[in-house]
């Protein structure tokens, strides 16, 4: 036993010093962690010039609460491809049961806390954070101090729930495998899907009607025949920046399995930098890796609360990665001199198919 701890420190203490290279080279921690061949949040547990504190599980509702207190933070939600970052407030309007709403002026989270397993406060060159992640060490939210922060009520809410990061917390994670999605064509009723996905009444209703079919989204909607038309990668770049030129307002939603970060508003600054494609608003960054965009979708469909628009984009295992719709919703209900609907002809699609 003594053997095998010793051989864990000795490859920590190898890891610690190859980050320190690595971070040298710039470079995000998701994709840093990856050149490791680890986790990001064994990543985040190695440290650098300041030690690493621990957040038990059982205090991620305490913790979050009490940020209540320390003023404006930066709240931080990504998956793969896109990282969605706003500055506000944490005052929740729901914490009961597993999952926690928050709502902003101009942006909301929904947190699922059953999803949440490590924790960690982190200073990183003097960038102070708190970063959660799931159970296979992926990060599902952080929030990070910025110049309006309470310093010392941030510190305070630190020493009260974490403590000093020993061996014993070292991040046990499980990885998740992901691999080639299984092909449904052959179990599939097509007829039946597309005959219920015609009477779906209600937005919030289509993950339960593709689970019920036990397919993925890509996977219906290449057999759907209304209301869905699939798009070319560029259609997300594209779409923001006709919304950008035409002061057009949106609603961006960011999700991964622990946390949906959504942005009610208009997006006016656009940059590309590298192989990212950002919006740099003040109060709201987007940062999209366009290349892991797979497929996107354009659902153009009537509910019974009115016309539904989605730009919806997923990666190559099909899960989301962003959708962006009109804001407010009803924005696109009126048909009369609505530039929405000139908008979305133009985007760039794979076919003409009217949706």
């Amino acid at each position: 036993m003594v053997e095998q701890v010793n051989a864990t420190q000795q490859a920590i203490i190898a890891l610690r010093a190859e980050k320190q290279r690595l971070l040298a080279q710039g470079g995000r921690a998701r994709d840093l962690a990856k050149q490791l061949a680890i986790s990001e949040a064994e990543y985040v547990a190695l440290g650098g010039e300041d030690p690493v504190r621990a957040v038990n599980q059982e205090d991620f509702g305490a913790l979050l609460l009490s940020l209540a207190e320390v003023g404006e933070v930066m709240a931080l939600t990504r998956n793969d491809a896109m990282v969605l970052e706003h500055h506000g407030l944490y005052r929740f309007e729901q914490t009961q049961g597993r999952l926690w709403r928050l709502h902003q002026a101009n942006w909301s989270l929904v947190l699922d806390l059953s999803v949440w397993k490590l924790g960690f406060c982190v200073s990183e060159a003097g960038r102070l954070s708190a970063q959660f992640f799931d159970a296979s060490g992926e990060a599902v939210h952080k929030i990070y101090c910025t110049d309006n922060t309470d310093s010392q009520k941030w510190a305070a809410m630190v020493a009260k729930f974490s403590h000093p990061l020993t061996s014993s917390d070292w991040p046990q994670v499980t990885p998740r495998v992901l691999g080639a999605i299984p092909h449904q064509a052959a179990l599939l009723d097509v007829d039946a899907l597309r005959l219920d996905w015609r009477l779906l009444a209600h937005q919030d209703n289509i993950d339960s009607l593709l689970a019920r079919y036990k397919v993925t989204p890509p996977q219906a909607f290449r057999h759907l025949h209304d209301g869905v038309m699939q798009m070319a990668r560029e259609s997300l770049q594209a779409l923001l920046e006709a919304v950008s030129a035409q002061a057009l307002a949106v609603e961006m939603e960011v999700c991964n399995a622990g946390v949906c970060q959504r942005h009610q508003g208009v997006v006016q600054r656009l940059l590309t930098t590298g192989p990212w494609f950002n919006v740099l608003d003040e109060g709201v960054n987007l940062h999209a890796r366009l290349a892991d965009i797979e497929t996107a979708w354009l659902i153009n469909k009537p509910f019974e609360r009115g016309q539904a628009l989605i730009l919806a984009c997923f990666d190559r295992y099909h899960r989301p990665i962003i959708s962006v719709k009109p804001y407010p919703a009803s924005a696109y209900v009126e048909r009369n001199g609505n530039p929405w609907y000139a908008l979305v002809a133009n985007l760039p699609a794979l076919n003409k198919r009217v949706a």
